[in-house]
C-alpha cells in the first residue's frame, strides 16, 4: 500500500522474490501442473538454510495461511456479511525476520466518502507484536521471534483508499486511531470480523446471540 499500510508495515516488508522456478519452487510445488503445498519452518531450516529461501518458504506459508484462515472464517460469517475475499494473497514477510510475516485476509469497505472509501482491511501474522498507527514509528514493535506456523495474531486496519484502491492513510477517527482491532485470540477475531462485515459492533452481536438462547 502506498501510505497507510506501505508507510508502516510494507516499508519494513522485504519485497517478493521473483525470477524462474528453481528447484526449491519445485519442491513447494510450485509449476503449472500443481498448487504450492505448504512446508513448515523449523529452527534449525532458518539457522541453516539461505535467508532468500526461507523468504520464499514463509511467503509460500503466508499465503496458504490466509487464504486457509479467510475461508474458514467465512463459513462463520452472517450470510448478510459484506468480507470481501482476496482474489490473490499477497505476503507480506518482516524483512530482518524472514520466516515471519502477515498477510490480508480480506477487506470490508466501510463507506464513500468525497471520492474516496474507508476500508477495514483485516490481515493474520503469525507473530505477535504491538501495533502502532501513528506513522511515527514502526507499525509493528515487540515483535515476537519464535517461529510459528499458524496465525499467532488478527488484526485490522482503518485505511483511506482512492478509487483505485491505493491507500491514502489511515482513518484515525476510526477504531483506536486507525487499529480496529486486535487480538490472538481467533474466535474473538471472528466477532471483530462478523461485526464489521455487517455494520455492526461486537457488544449488539452478542446480545442478539444471546437473545435468541
Amino acid at each position: 500500500m502506498s501510505h497507510a499500510h506501505a508507510s508502516a508495515s510494507e516499508m519494513r516488508y522485504a519485497p517478493p522474490p521473483v525470477g524462474d522456478v528453481t528447484r526449491l519452487d519445485r519442491w513447494l510445488g510450485i509449476s503449472e501442473e500443481a498448487p504450492p503445498r505448504f512446508v513448515p519452518i523449523t529452527p534449525d531450516m532458518v539457522k541453516t538454510m539461505k535467508p532468500e529461501d526461507i523468504l520464499k518458504l514463509t511467503m509460500n506459508n503466508l499465503a496458504l495461511m490466509g487464504q486457509s484462515e479467510v475461508d474458514m472464517i467465512l463459513k462463520l460469517l452472517p450470510d448478510n456479511h459484506s468480507l470481501r475475499r482476496p482474489k490473490t494473497f499477497k505476503p507480506m514477510p518482516i524483512r530482518k525476520l524472514p520466516y515471519l510475516g502477515a498477510c490480508k485476509m480480506g477487506e470490508v469497505i466501510v463507506k464513500e466518502q468525497g471520492g474516496k472509501y474507508l476500508v477495514n482491511q483485516i490481515y493474520m501474522a503469525n507473530f505477535e507484536a504491538d501495533i502502532d498507527t501513528s506513522g511515527e514509528r514502526d507499525l509493528f514493535t515487540g515483535i515476537t521471534r519464535e517461529v510459528s506456523n499458524k496465525p499467532r495474531m488478527f488484526y485490522g486496519l482503518n485505511v483511506v483508499v482512492d478509487r483505485m484502491g491505493q491507500a491514502l492513510g489511515f482513518d484515525r477517527n476510526a477504531g483506536d486511531g486507525g487499529l480496529a482491532f486486535q487480538t490472538t485470540d481467533k474466535a474473538e477475531a471472528v466477532w471483530h470480523i462478523a461485526a464489521a462485515s455487517t455494520h455492526q459492533t461486537v457488544e449488539q452481536l452478542r446480545a442478539r446471540q444471546a437473545g435468541r438462547r
